[in-house]
C-alpha cells in the first residue's frame, strides 16, 4: 500500500449478515494491530436487502490506554507523538521493516476461510464475496448428481488464507470464479504452488457469475479430467 510497500487487512462478506459482523470484527483488528482494514463489499451486497442481527458487545476497558494512544499526558507525565513522516532513509528503512515484521504476525494469526466439502473434492471452486456464496449452492447441485465438488472461499483475502490451499488430497483442479478479471487468480495460483492445475472464470462490468454458469464450467473440467 503506497511507497511503504505496506499491506491492509481486507475481509470479503458474502451477505449482509457477514458485513456486518466483520464492520465490527474490522474495528477491533484495526484497534489490535494499529493497522488499517478494509471491507470488500461487491456491487451486489451493497444492492442488496436482508435481516441482520446486531450482535451484542461487551463494554470495553478503556482506564489503561494502549502505550501508542495518543493524549493521557497527564497520567503518563509525558507525550505521545505520532510520527508517520521520515525523511531520512535509513530511518524509514527502519520503520518500514517493523511494520513488514507486524504483517508476518497479521499473516499467521488473521487469516480466515471457510472450507466446504473440500476433503474428498477432485473439483475445488475458489471464490470470495457473492460468488462464493453462489459457488456454495453449485456445490450443493453438483453433490447432488454425484460430482465431487467443494469450495474454498476466503473470508479474508488479505492475508490470503495460503494455509488452507494447502493438504488437499483428492483435489485434481481449482476454478477460481470472480466479479472481475482474476485479482484473487495470483493468490491462488501461488497458494497452490503449481501442484494443482488452476482455471479461472469471470464476469464484469457488474455481471456476476449464475450457477448455470458455475456448473457448466466444472463440467468441462470433469469431462477433461475424464
Amino acid at each position: 500500500m503506497g511507497h511503504g510497500d505496506f499491506n491492509i487487512i481486507v475481509y470479503a462478506p458474502s451477505s449482509l449478515q457477514e458485513a456486518v459482523d466483520m464492520v465490527q470484527r474490522a474495528f477491533d483488528t484495526a484497534q489490535k494491530y494499529r493497522n488499517p482494514v478494509m471491507i470488500l463489499c461487491d456491487g451486489i451486497i451493497g444492492q442488496i436487502m436482508e435481516a441482520v442481527e446486531i450482535p451484542a458487545q461487551e463494554p470495553r476497558n478503556l482506564s489503561n490506554p494502549a502505550e501508542w494512544a495518543a493524549g493521557y499526558m497527564r497520567e503518563r507525565g509525558r507525550r505521545n507523538i505520532l510520527q508517520s513522516l521520515f525523511l531520512t532513509p535509513e530511518v524509514l528503512e527502519k520503520h518500514n521493516q517493523k511494520l513488514e515484521a507486524k504483517w508476518h504476525v497479521i499473516e499467521q494469526n488473521e487469516t480466515a476461510c471457510e472450507k466446504y466439502l473440500t476433503d474428498d473434492a477432485e473439483v475445488i471452486i475458489a471464490a470470495f464475496g457473492t460468488v462464493g456464496r453462489i459457488a456454495r449452492s453449485v456445490v450443493e447441485a453438483m453433490r447432488a448428481e454425484g460430482f465431487r465438488v467443494g469450495l474454498i472461499r476466503p473470508l479474508a483475502v488479505s492475508p490470503f488464507p495460503l494455509r488452507d490451499f494447502a493438504g488437499l488430497p483428492a483435489c485434481r483442479h481449482i476454478l477460481d470464479v470472480e466479479m472481475n478479471w482474476g485479482q484473487m487468480l495470483k493468490d491462488v495460483k501461488l497458494a497452490t504452488e503449481s501442484r494443482i492445475p488452476v482455471s479461472f472464470y469471470g464476469r464484469s462490468g457488474g455481471m456476476c457469475p449464475g450457477v448455470a454458469e458455475i456448473e457448466d464450467e466444472c463440467r468441462k473440467i470433469f469431462a477433461a479430467l475424464g
